[in-house]
């Protein structure tokens, strides 16, 4: 490509993505989050996206064939030739650079912030609205950058991995996602089902269109005094609303959750690096427990005071399922005063948590 359709490409489009509400400022030069792309509008080759179209010009690597996109969406018009054509990219292109000659004109560009930690900080506090009282687990993976329109959660690749979504509802018990409960919403695309809300029974999926994607179930607790047979008839103090949690129940939805995302995010987003938060809700008066003694008394940690557990780290997408469940469940386990060295044994069963002393 020539060194002026360079110029008048980054130049036009402002340094910024053109894809309709993206607008993400672009470097020459950056990481695979900033870094601009100069993509192709008809492929250079006929077996490309859209190579068999028409080009008025003799070089394909001009400035009237190109288009500068951010690594996602350059992604996406590639993926789906058939949706961005070539009229309809070309369109993109010249509305971009209107808008450029508007706000230019105006002095109003205005700077795209990258940052997701403010959608993230609105999503939760939403959620925690929302979730009052039920003890609710959830899981996300979120883009390190939060634009509008940046998946298409009408992809039936997506529509397929949630409806094969297998629900940990209890330890040891899985059902099938009720397909039918898949629909659109001002977000995305969501499925849920709270209709069994009282018997702490419920789940959400939520695939946002920004690329945002979550898993929510709820926890059942039970009631400090109840845990078994055994620790009915032993002998302790009353100890009112605390509530214990099965270390088991909490281990395996969270593997259940993290590895239906991960799974979305192998085969349906394109991004290189995502944000993992792990939260637990509602978490006040409640202790982990994993086992009985051997003189009947329940084997758990310190009861808590926190009404929330959250855990965010950054992953590359080769990262593997079961590593991002081990990482989670590490932390996890600490806010109640234990430690997890592994979350499998070498024969793929669910190892348990110690104590610091033992």
């Amino acid at each position: 490509m020539k060194g002026i359709d360079v110029k008048r490409l980054w130049g036009r489009a402002a340094n910024r993505c053109s894809f309709p509400q993206c607008k993400m400022e672009l470097t020459a030069e950056g990481d695979t989050s900033t870094i601009g792309e100069m993509a192709h509008i008809i492929s250079k080759k006929e077996d490309g996206p859209r190579g068999q179209g028409t080009f008025q010009g003799e070089d394909k690597d001009s400035y009237e064939n190109r288009i500068l996109l951010c690594p996602t969406h350059h992604t996406l018009i590639d993926r789906h030739p058939e949706e961005w054509t070539v009229d309809s990219i070309l369109a993109i292109k010249n509305d971009h650079e209107r808008w450029v000659e508007i706000q230019l004109d105006n002095n109003t560009i205005p700077f795209h912030s990258i940052d997701n930690s403010v959608f993230l900080e609105e999503r939760i506090s939403e959620i925690t609205a929302f979730h009052e009282e039920k003890i609710w687990l959830m899981t996300f993976i979120t883009p390190l950058n939060i634009s509008s329109g940046v998946i298409n959660t009408r992809d039936q690749g997506i529509i397929d991995i949630i409806n094969s979504y297998e629900l940990q509802n209890q330890p040891h018990l899985t059902s099938s996602i009720n397909r039918q409960m898949t629909r659109p919403n001002s977000m995305g695309l969501v499925n849920d089902d709270l209709r069994l809300i009282d018997s702490d029974i419920g789940h959400v999926v939520q695939i946002c269109r920004n690329g945002h994607c979550e898993i929510r179930n709820i926890v059942m607790p039970i009631s400090a005094e109840h845990i078994t047979d055994r620790i009915r008839t032993a002998d302790f103090t009353e100890r009112g609303d605390e509530l214990v949690l099965s270390y088991s129940e909490i281990a395996l939805k969270f593997v259940n959750q993290i590895q239906n995302l991960k799974k979305l995010w192998d085969d349906c987003l394109q991004f290189k690096d995502m944000l993992i938060s792990a939260l637990i809700l509602n978490t006040n008066n409640t202790r982990l427990v994993f086992g009985i003694s051997q003189f009947g008394e329940e084997r758990g940690g310190n009861y808590i005071q926190s009404n929330k557990l959250d855990y965010s780290f950054i992953v590359d997408k080769k990262i593997d399922w079961k590593e991002i469940s081990e990482l989670v469940m590490m932390r996890m386990v600490e806010n109640f005063g234990l430690v997890l060295d592994s979350l499998y044994t070498d024969d793929s069963n669910l190892c348990y948590p110690r104590f610091l002393r033992s």
